[in-house]
């Protein structure tokens, strides 16, 4: 994934309101699972992500859970569905639950912070790529398109000058 700049975040997420709203309009009644599908399909991996990081700003997590789920009055065989007890747990308490990191989104939030800690420790701390993407939990095809992207030039250390491959043709 492409590391978006804020101001690319924030104009994607401009972008996708529209489509998050219509996607709430069409889950609570205004369409079915082939509108979802048209409205999203078009969306590639980094503009779902945002997308749904949009959908959770639209929501209050201090409302009731059963509130927030109100509009769901019937059941997934489209029968009627029955009445849910009204309990006192939001959805910021239901969010609570989730134990461990929560990697959904992280991409978006955090790839430029990964990448100039990937810098770091490629040009000063004097990693290699594999060690750098071990590091910080990426790949190392990533870490090489960073490092080839943003022109990192590690200095050679004593001796390893001269022990590199030389890239020149033998003289004919």
């Amino acid at each position: 994934m492409t590391a978006l700049t804020a101001a690319e975040r924030g104009e994607l997420a401009e972008r996708l309101l529209p489509v998050a709203a219509k996607l709430a309009c069409v889950v609570r009644g205004d369409g079915d699972h082939h509108d979802v599908a048209h409205h999203t399909e078009h969306l590639d991996r980094t503009e779902l992500i945002a997308l749904i990081v949009v959908l959770a700003g639209l929501v209050d997590p201090d409302q009731r859970v059963t509130d927030a789920l109100s509009y769901l009055t019937w059941d997934e065989h489209g029968r009627p569905a029955p009445a849910t007890k009204s309990g006192p747990t939001t959805i910021r308490n239901l969010a609570g639950r989730v134990g461990g990191p929560m990697e959904l989104g992280a991409d978006m939030v955090s790839t430029s912070e990964r990448i100039q800690r990937a810098r770091h420790l490629y040009l000063h701390d004097g990693l290699t790529v594999t060690e750098v993407a071990r590091a910080i939990g990426a790949g190392p095809k990533t870490v090489a398109r960073w490092r080839d992207l943003g022109g990192w030039q590690q200095a050679p250390t004593i001796g390893e000058a001269d022990s590199r491959p030389s890239r020149r043709r033998p003289a004919a």
